[in-house]
């Protein structure tokens, strides 16, 4: 039987993760939480054989501290990073760190059951897709051209998984000017949420670093 945890900060993502893994007779989650501390809670009393993290958490790119921890207070914990964040940078990243698989959510539900199993035997996993998820189109990054420098110099400390509260202090700017701010940012690089703006914005300086 493989012991399976979960980390996601979305319950529902951790429920529809559980619904695929749990009809297997061969997987049984262990345990599933939201939060990094509540984890280190769990892994104390509950070791899984395959720990399934997501990389970014309340907005903020934490995987890789988490990977790392794991890793070295739990070597035979092997980790499975899940991710939104598909440029091959992180992957090798999470890779370096102690991760035993990359899996992009969008490939979750038809390759979740592989990836675990592969894992769980000691093997690197890695997507079949993730060689074409990797290659992005230079478009994805053309929207920052349409940003002023205020707003490029906000979308990098949004990257950088600062607060706006923290924005303010920085510029000596209002909160509802940082807000709004934010909101012309996520209008010009077609965002819905601040989550895909943060996931944008990480993405931004892994490839290209800070300004």
């Amino acid at each position: 039987m493989t012991t399976i945890m979960i980390l996601d900060d979305h319950e529902l993502v951790r429920d529809g993760l559980k619904a695929v893994l749990e009809v297997q007779e061969d997987l049984r989650v262990i345990g599933d939480t939201g939060s990094p501390e509540d984890l280190k809670t769990l892994l104390r009393s509950f070791q899984p054989k395959v720990l399934i993290v997501d990389m970014v958490i309340d907005g903020i790119l934490m995987g890789y501290d988490i990977i790392e921890y794991v890793a070295r207070q739990y070597p035979d914990v092997h980790i499975l990073a899940i991710t939104m964040l598909w440029e091959k940078e992180y992957a090798e990243r999470a890779f370096e760190v102690g991760a035993m698989g990359f899996l992009p959510k969008k490939d979750a539900s038809s390759a979740l059951i592989s990836a675990v199993r592969t894992v769980a035997s000691g093997v690197r996993y890695v997507s079949q897709n993730f060689s074409l998820l990797t290659e992005r189109s230079p478009s994805f990054f053309e929207d920052i051209t349409s940003l002023t420098r205020r707003e490029k110099e906000i979308f990098s400390m949004i990257g950088k998984g600062k607060t706006n509260k923290e924005i303010a202090e920085a510029y000596q700017i209002r909160g509802s000017t940082v807000s709004s701010h934010l909101e012309n940012i996520k209008r010009k690089m077609q965002v819905a949420n601040l989550k895909e703006l943060t996931q944008k914005a990480v993405s931004y300086l892994m490839k290209y670093g800070a300004d």
